[in-house]
């Protein structure tokens, strides 16, 4: 785009003269042609104002995607970035998350009952009994073992039990022999008592 200048009369003016100057200067500051109207269509305050908004709405069209960007990486460093406290896990070897680090012949050799709850996040019944086995693996310790194990994350076990469904619970008496098995959602008092079957006070 070309810088062009039109007035009425042939001679050039102090004040055209000064408008001329200022539009090469935004010229090759901003790499853009300034088109300069004669006084019936745009007056010298109008381009004044032209030249001095346009620098702000440049500014503004590259702060605004810098804002953005910002906003998005902060989002993504806040989910992705930020160390999980792991002060409160439990690590004893009664802890009830046993996905990890499952040992069947690990648990069946303190000489005490047993559940072993298969479960997983997704499957809604689960997540139901996950505050019931929380609760009761603090209760009974020394008493019992409680185990979870989301077989979302070790597949594993799921095959060794063969279960066909979750939650699925499995129940063994403190010589470590199994006593039976259980599909589907099970409730506090009904754990208790098959743990009241299995010798447990």
């Amino acid at each position: 785009m070309t810088i062009t200048l039109r007035n009425s009369g042939n001679e050039t003016g102090p004040a055209q003269s000064i408008l001329l100057n200022e539009c090469i200067r935004v010229y090759f500051i901003y790499g853009e042609g300034v088109d300069v109207l004669d006084d019936n269509r745009q007056n010298p305050d109008n381009i004044k104002d032209t030249i001095e908004n346009k620098p702000k709405r440049n500014m503004v069209k590259i702060i605004v995607p810098i804002l953005v960007a910002a906003a998005v990486f902060g989002i993504w460093a806040y989910k992705n970035l930020t160390p999980v406290d792991t002060s409160d896990k439990d690590t004893s070897k009664f802890a009830l998350d046993a996905t990890e680090d499952f040992d069947l012949e690990e648990i069946l050799s303190h000489g005490l009952p047993v559940m072993i709850d298969l479960g997983a996040d997704y499957c809604e019944p689960c997540r139901e009994m996950a505050p019931i086995l929380k609760e009761l693996n603090q209760e009974y310790r020394g008493k019992a073992v409680i185990k979870f194990v989301d077989i979302e994350k070790n597949q594993g076990v799921a095959q060794g039990f063969g279960i066909a469904l979750i939650p699925t619970q499995f129940f063994f008496d403190k010589e470590g022999e199994f006593r039976g098995r259980h599909e589907g959602f099970l409730s506090k008092e009904d754990i208790i008592s098959i743990f009241g079957e299995l010798g447990v006070k």
